[in-house]
Protein backbone atom coordinates (compact mmCIF):
# COMPACT_ATOMS: atom_id res chain seq x y z
CA UNK A 1 0.00 0.00 0.00
CA UNK A 2 1.30 3.46 -0.85
CA UNK A 3 2.25 5.69 2.06
CA UNK A 4 0.09 8.76 2.48
CA UNK A 5 0.23 11.59 4.91
CA UNK A 6 -0.99 15.05 5.45
CA UNK A 7 0.83 17.89 7.14
CA UNK A 8 -1.49 20.59 8.38
CA UNK A 9 -0.37 23.80 10.05
CA UNK A 10 -3.56 25.75 10.53
CA UNK A 11 -2.05 29.07 11.61
CA UNK A 12 0.33 29.31 8.67
CA UNK A 13 -2.17 27.72 6.27
CA UNK A 14 0.65 25.53 4.98
CA UNK A 15 -1.34 22.39 4.24
CA UNK A 16 0.08 19.66 2.05
CA UNK A 17 -0.96 16.10 1.39
CA UNK A 18 1.70 13.97 -0.08
CA UNK A 19 2.41 11.00 -2.18
CA UNK A 20 2.57 13.21 -5.22
CA UNK A 21 2.98 16.43 -3.24
CA UNK A 22 -0.23 18.18 -4.29
CA UNK A 23 -1.30 21.14 -2.18
CA UNK A 24 -4.47 20.78 -0.12
CA UNK A 25 -7.42 22.38 -1.92
CA UNK A 26 -10.11 21.61 0.69
CA UNK A 27 -10.20 20.45 4.30
CA UNK A 28 -13.04 20.03 6.78
CA UNK A 29 -13.26 18.82 10.40
CA UNK A 30 -16.02 16.38 11.27
CA UNK A 31 -18.65 17.51 13.82
CA UNK A 32 -16.83 15.75 16.69
CA UNK A 33 -13.46 17.27 15.80
CA UNK A 34 -11.91 13.79 15.89
CA UNK A 35 -11.28 13.58 12.13
CA UNK A 36 -10.41 15.89 9.29
CA UNK A 37 -10.99 15.21 5.62
CA UNK A 38 -8.37 16.69 3.30
CA UNK A 39 -8.39 16.72 -0.48
CA UNK A 40 -5.59 17.88 -2.74
CA UNK A 41 -5.15 19.23 -6.24
CA UNK A 42 -4.32 15.73 -7.57
CA UNK A 43 -7.62 14.20 -6.37
CA UNK A 44 -6.18 12.52 -3.27
CA UNK A 45 -8.83 12.44 -0.52
CA UNK A 46 -7.80 11.37 2.98
CA UNK A 47 -9.61 10.95 6.27
CA UNK A 48 -7.21 11.74 9.13
CA UNK A 49 -7.41 11.20 12.90
CA UNK A 50 -6.83 14.62 14.47
CA UNK A 51 -5.39 13.20 17.71
CA UNK A 52 -2.77 10.88 16.22
CA UNK A 53 -2.36 12.44 12.77
CA UNK A 54 -2.68 8.96 11.24
CA UNK A 55 -4.51 8.43 7.97
CA UNK A 56 -7.70 6.45 8.71
CA UNK A 57 -8.74 6.01 5.10
CA UNK A 58 -7.76 6.87 1.55
CA UNK A 59 -11.11 7.57 -0.07
CA UNK A 60 -9.74 8.64 -3.45
CA UNK A 61 -6.26 8.36 -4.93
CA UNK A 62 -6.51 10.32 -8.16
CA UNK A 63 -8.68 12.47 -10.33
CA UNK A 64 -9.49 16.14 -10.57
CA UNK A 65 -8.82 18.46 -7.65
CA UNK A 66 -11.05 18.22 -4.59
CA UNK A 67 -12.57 21.70 -4.31
CA UNK A 68 -15.03 21.34 -1.42
CA UNK A 69 -15.81 18.96 1.46
CA UNK A 70 -18.71 18.72 3.90
CA UNK A 71 -19.61 16.24 6.65
CA UNK A 72 -23.16 15.24 7.50
CA UNK A 73 -24.37 16.56 10.88
CA UNK A 74 -23.89 13.10 12.44
CA UNK A 75 -20.41 12.68 10.91
CA UNK A 76 -21.32 9.42 9.17
CA UNK A 77 -21.16 10.77 5.63
CA UNK A 78 -18.86 13.04 3.68
CA UNK A 79 -19.56 14.81 0.43
CA UNK A 80 -16.64 15.77 -1.79
CA UNK A 81 -16.70 17.95 -4.87
CA UNK A 82 -14.49 18.06 -7.93
CA UNK A 83 -15.09 20.27 -10.97
CA UNK A 84 -18.44 19.06 -12.33
CA UNK A 85 -18.80 16.09 -9.94
CA UNK A 86 -20.01 15.47 -6.40
CA UNK A 87 -19.37 12.20 -4.54
CA UNK A 88 -21.04 10.91 -1.37
CA UNK A 89 -19.01 8.72 1.00
CA UNK A 90 -20.20 6.42 3.79
CA UNK A 91 -17.61 6.74 6.56
CA UNK A 92 -18.56 3.53 8.34
CA UNK A 93 -17.79 1.37 5.29
CA UNK A 94 -15.31 3.93 3.86
CA UNK A 95 -16.92 3.57 0.45
CA UNK A 96 -18.53 5.79 -2.16
CA UNK A 97 -22.32 5.50 -2.01
CA UNK A 98 -23.29 7.87 -4.80
CA UNK A 99 -22.22 10.55 -7.21
CA UNK A 100 -23.71 13.22 -9.43
CA UNK A 101 -22.38 15.20 -12.38
CA UNK A 102 -23.10 18.86 -13.07
CA UNK A 103 -22.52 20.92 -16.19
CA UNK A 104 -21.76 24.14 -14.32
CA UNK A 105 -18.75 24.66 -12.07
CA UNK A 106 -19.37 25.20 -8.38
CA UNK A 107 -17.39 26.29 -5.35
CA UNK A 108 -19.12 24.60 -2.41
CA UNK A 109 -21.31 21.62 -1.55
CA UNK A 110 -23.48 20.85 1.44
CA UNK A 111 -25.53 18.10 2.99
CA UNK A 112 -29.05 18.79 4.21
CA UNK A 113 -29.97 17.96 7.82
CA UNK A 114 -31.42 14.63 6.66
CA UNK A 115 -28.12 13.67 4.98
CA UNK A 116 -29.33 14.29 1.42
CA UNK A 117 -27.19 16.29 -0.98
CA UNK A 118 -27.93 20.00 -1.15
CA UNK A 119 -27.60 21.99 -4.35
CA UNK A 120 -23.95 22.93 -5.05
CA UNK A 121 -23.21 26.65 -4.81
CA UNK A 122 -22.38 28.09 -8.22
CA UNK A 123 -18.96 29.50 -8.90
CA UNK A 124 -18.86 33.29 -9.08
CA UNK A 125 -18.63 34.63 -12.63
Amino acid sequence: MARYGCGIRIQEKNWRCWRRGGAVQAAKFDPSGERVAAGNQDGLLLLINTESGETQAVLSEAGQAIVSLEFSPDGRQLVSARPGQVQLWDLESMSETGSARFEEEFRAVALNADGSLGRPAARAA
